[in-house]
C-alpha cells in the first residue's frame, strides 16, 4: 500500500506527446501561411477605398414666414431645422446633382452608378453648429472635392427654391391686388 508512489517518466509517452503537438503546430503553420497569402492577394487585387472627414461650421437662419409655416409660437425649433438640413444633404437627388457637378455621373445615370463611385456619404452632428461630412470613395479626387461641391450644390438648390417661392408669392400677391382692384372698380361703378 504505497500511498505516494511516483511513476517514473516514460520517454515513449513524452515523445508521443511532442509528436502530437508537432502535428498541430504544422497544421497551424499551414493555415497561417494560407491566410497570409489570401490577405496579400486581396490587398493586391482589390480596389482601394479612400476616406475623408470634413468639419463644417454652419449657421442656420429660418425664413421668417411662408405658406407652409409651422406654429412658431414656441420659437424656432433648431432641432427641426438641423434635421431638415441633414435630410437634405443626405438626399439621393442632391448626391446625384453633386456627382454630376464633379463629373462622376451623367444626368441619365441611376443611383447605382453614383453609388459605385461614391460609396458612402453621410452627414453627422457634432454639436448644434457643426456638421461632419464623411465620404468613402474609390477616387481620391472625389474624396477631396465632394464636401465643398455638396455644400455648393445644396446652396444652389436652396437659392432656386427660394427664387421659385418668391415668384409664386409675387404672382399670388399680384393676383390678390388685381382682385381687390376689380372689386374697388365694381364698387365705384355701383355708386
Amino acid at each position: 500500500m504505497n500511498k505516494a508512489k511516483k511513476l517514473p517518466l516514460d520517454p515513449g509517452q513524452i515523445l508521443h506527446r511532442l509528436l502530437s503537438i508537432g502535428q498541430h503546430l504544422r497544421l497551424m503553420l499551414i493555415f497561417g501561411s494560407l491566410g497570409a497569402m489570401a490577405g496579400i492577394i486581396a490587398y493586391c487585387y482589390t480596389v482601394p477605398v479612400y476616406y475623408s472627414r470634413t468639419i463644417v461650421n454652419w449657421q442656420i437662419f429660418g425664413i421668417p414666414f411662408h405658406d407652409e409655416a409651422e406654429d412658431r409660437a414656441d420659437g424656432v425649433s433648431h432641432a427641426n431645422l438641423w434635421r431638415f438640413v441633414k435630410l437634405a444633404l443626405e438626399s439621393d437627388s442632391l448626391l446625384k446633382d453633386t456627382a454630376i457637378r464633379l463629373g462622376v455621373a451623367k444626368g441619365t445615370d441611376d443611383m447605382d452608378v453614383v453609388r459605385g463611385s461614391i460609396r458612402i456619404a453621410r452627414v453627422l452632428f457634432r454639436d448644434t453648429k457643426t456638421l461632419l461630412i464623411e465620404v468613402y470613395s474609390t477616387d481620391p479626387r472625389i474624396v477631396r472635392e465632394f464636401p465643398a461641391a455638396l455644400l455648393e450644390t445644396y446652396e444652389k438648390n436652396q437659392t432656386e427654391l427660394r427664387r421659385a417661392y418668391r415668384e409664386k408669392a409675387a404672382d399670388k400677391y399680384l393676383a390678390e391686388v388685381a382682385e381687390l382692384k376689380k372689386r374697388i372698380d365694381e364698387g365705384l361703378k355701383t355708386k
